[in-house]
């Protein structure tokens, strides 16, 4: 009775705090964890008595540990094979099956398995550890040279017979048969064998076996070390005995040994009952009290129920009418009242409905009451405008319907103000309509299409941009204004502008209008997407361009055509130059030193006067002009030397370069310094003239604007490029003044590097020098400007 009394107070405690259970449960549930799995070794087959209770015992202790625990079981049947052939095959089996995973302990049941366990504990397992049971002929030389294994050791006993021809009987069948031929008691060391003919003994329980072996397992599993623990040589019996058998030998239940378990002992009919009556008893006054509980609980709950319904009600922020089919207001909570304006229920039922409704709401409202009276089908969800008490009026989004009020079929009728919404409606179309005419009204084209490039929305000048008419342009795809060329290049755009998010701006594709002439458009594409959604398409304005294009292009011949012609001007200029310089030195210097020739023979002459007066007055005459006449060859031979320095084309750039460097120290008194990584560099006449006219300029504007004490000159030339810097320490130049057009010098020598496609960098600031450099391409480059120079001539 007192185990009926913890039970049913059990049952009462289960019943009234389930809060407390599924906090416990939802605990637990939050708590799980995977575990660890573990692999039993069978030696031999499901249905087995033995091995069954004792794998039984192992799962036991696992799932006491942890529900979720399920060790892997392999069998290896060795009762039904016995020869052990298909071992081989198994090996190969577990080892494809188990390959990947690590097992931290294994459980060896019998001898068979045990041994397989051992011999395949490196290659099939990873050394996992090994605990066995089971076992029936254990000694310490089985485990020699094997530090991680251990168990429990099973008592010796007979577990199957094979006769003549070879049937196999299990422990229960031996039994059956030694009990029927046998005269006297028969005792034994197994618990499967009591029931089928012994009168019993000191048992071993198959299912206690195997929990124990389980219990060591926990403890490796637990971080112990299985050589650590030493193998059991007895396992836990138990005294049992049958007392059908027993009083068929006459042993009486005194000769039986203290605790022992008597199975097949008669009882009382309590006794034989007492559980199911018990139970019985148990149910009938859990089921009352349920009832009672429940009962009250439903109570409790109705009370409940209504008084949330009717708050819920009373605070629900939508108004809330329950009506009759007449329409008579039965119930009506304070929202509605806030809809109307009025301070009361009553003050809003003795208002007139022409006073609450305008003229066409009032109209409508008579219409749905003659469809209703007539079992014609009314809408039930509607709007309506109302008027307030303050005059204002409201838009009302209305749900009526049928409901049981007091048992009574009566109306629910829901009313929510959706004025604001249908206003910022108004509003949305309003953007939207005025949106709509800026896009059809602006003269670039907007587009939107899908994420497969199908067009979705466009305006007026897309169309007119395309040539295609409105109705034929919907629902074309991108790709149709394309060729294949222009489509992977838009397609690589496209798909940037996906991955990255970023916009792209500017770019320009070619298009093929209807009439299949082409244009060109600049395009700005970006992403259509709504925060935190995945994008749903691209949208893009483009700008027919092509007229521009076509000006550009006319602009960028125009200015090929006018370098070309600057280029060509300082040939011919070169050309001009070296040919005055040369008759300038030929004729003007060769007619000088004739003169002077001259004027030497006279003075020699002179010499033969005897009249000393005479002869004195020549010679004062004869010297000035010799003077004069050398100092004028002197003039000549500079002029010709600037008109066009013989030494550039008779030695080259470098030789130029310190002549040039050298004279102009000499005139100006400006120390100069000249760094060449080569001393020779061979490049083309016109490029070298080019080179030596830059260096010449960007030294006169030294000497003219500069006030510089010191000028360094830089040569550096390799296969890629060659670099000419000139470096003064002036008082430097003015950004502004060096990017002035009005700077005549500086844009010529920026003209000069362009023909050959170099460039021209000026650098410096008030008082820290200009630096000059001329950077010119390699030869190929500079050959392909050149031709394309002169193709547009």
């Amino acid at each position: 009775m007192k185990n009926f009394l913890l039970l049913y107070i059990l049952f009462i405690a289960t019943l009234t705090a389930p809060p407390l259970h599924a906090a416990e449960a939802t605990k637990s549930s939050g708590q799980a964890t995977v575990p660890q799995e573990i692999l039993i070794l069978n030696s031999y087959h499901p249905g087995y008595a033995w091995s069954d209770d004792e794998q039984a015992g192992i799962i036991d202790v696992f799932r006491a540990k942890d529900e979720n625990r399920l060790p892997v079981i392999e069998y290896l049947d060795l009762k039904h094979l016995p020869d052990g052939r298909h071992l081989a095959e198994l090996k190969q089996l577990f080892r494809i099956k188990y390959q990947s995973r690590k097992f931290p302990v294994v459980i060896a049941m019998d001898d068979p398995a045990l041994e397989f366990a051992i011999d395949n504990q490196e290659k099939l397992f990873g050394n996992a550890p090994i605990v066995f049971c089971g076992i029936n002929h254990y000694t310490p030389a089985m485990l020699k040279g094997r530090s991680e294994v251990t168990g429990i050791v099973e008592a010796i006993g007979l577990s199957f017979i094979t006769d003549k021809s070879g049937r196999t009987f299990d422990t229960s069948e031996t039994t059956k048969l030694f009990a029927r031929y046998t005269p006297v008691p028969i005792y034994s060391t197994y618990q499967q064998r009591l029931g089928f003919g012994i009168v019993g003994g000191k048992l071993l329980r198959a299912r206690i076996h195997g929990a124990d072996a389980a219990r060591i397992a926990l403890r490796v599993l637990a971080g112990e070390k299985a050589s650590s623990i030493p193998v059991v040589s007895e396992s836990d019996s138990q005294f049992m005995f049958d007392y059908t058998i027993m009083g068929r030998f006459g042993i009486p239940l005194s000769a039986l040994p203290e605790g022992s378990t008597v199975i097949n002992h008669p009882l009382s009919f309590y006794a034989t009952h007492r559980a199911i009556i018990q139970t019985a008893l148990g149910l009938i006054s859990f089921l009352l009290t349920v009832i009672l509980i429940q009962r009250r609980r439903a109570d409790t709950t109705l009370l409940r129920s209504e008084e949330n319904f009717r708050n819920s009600l009373d605070e629900s922020p939508l108004g809330v009418r329950i009506v009759t089919e007449e329409g008579e207001t039965l119930y009506a909570n304070r929202a509605i009242l806030d809809i109307y304006g009025y301070d009361s229920i009553e003050e809003l039922k003795t208002t007139p409905v022409e006073r609450r409704y305008p003229p066409e709401s009032q109209a409508e409202l008579e219409v749905r009451r003659g469809k209703r009276k007539q079992g014609r089908n009314a809408p039930s969800e509607y709007e309506v405008s109302i008027i307030r008490k303050s005059g204002e009026v409201r838009q009302l989004q209305v749900f009526r319907k049928a409901i049981l009020w007091d048992d009574e079929k009566q109306f629910q009728v829901i009313y929510k103000d959706i004025t604001e919404r249908k206003r910022a409606e108004e509003g949305l179309r309003e953007s939207e309509e005025k949106y709509r005419n800026i896009l059809e009204n602006i003269e670039d084209g907007y587009f939107e299409v899908d994420l497969a490039g199908n067009i979705k929305f466009f305006n007026a000048s897309f169309c007119r941009i395309l040539g295609y008419p409105r109705e034929e342009m919907s629902g074309m795809n991108n790709r149709t204004f394309m060729d294949a060329k222009n489509a992977k290049k838009i397609f690589r755009t496209f798909n940037e502008v996906y991955v990255t998010g970023i916009p792209a701006k500017g770019f320009e594709r070619e298009t093929i209008r209807k009439d299949g002439t082409k244009t060109c458009m600049e395009v700005s594409v970006s992403l259509i997407a709504r925060p935190g959604e995945r994008p749903t398409g691209f949208r893009g304005i483009a700008r027919d361009v092509t007229e521009r294009k076509r000006a550009e292009e006319k602009l960028w011949t125009s200015q090929k055509r006018l370098r070309a012609l600057s280029g060509r001007l300082q040939e011919v200029r070169e050309e001009e130059r070296t040919r005055i310089a040369r008759e300038i030195h030929d004729e003007l210097g060769g007619a000088l030193t004739g003169l002077k020739i001259d004027f030497s023979l006279l003075k020699k002459d002179a010499l033969k006067i005897e009249n000393e007066t005479v002869r004195a007055s020549l010679f004062a005459d004869i010297d000035p002009m010799i003077k004069f006449t050398d100092a004028t060859i002197y003039t000549v031979r500079r002029i010709a030397m600037e008109l066009r320095p013989g030494v550039l084309d008779d030695l080259g750039l470098v030789a130029a370069l310190e002549w040039l460097l050298g004279d102009f120290q000499k005139r100006t008194g400006i120390r100069c310094e000249w760094i060449s990584s080569v001393e020779y560099i061979e490049l083309d006449a016109d490029l070298s003239t080019a080179l030596f006219r830059i260096v010449q300029e960007a030294l006169t504007n030294v000497a003219r604007h500069s006030g510089a004490t010191e000028v360094r000159v830089r040569l550096h030339a390799d296969a890629d490029s060659s670099t000419l810097e000139v470096e003064d320490n002036g008082r430097g130049m003015e950004k502004e003044k060096a990017m002035s057009s009005k700077s005549l010098g500086l844009l010529g020598m920026r003209e000069r590097a362009l023909i050959f496609g170099g460039r021209i960098l000026v650098t410096g600031a008030p008082r820290t020098g200009t630096t000059v450099t001329v950077e010119i391409p390699p030869a190929e480059k500079r050959k392909m400007v050149r031709d394309l120079e002169g193709d547009v001539i």
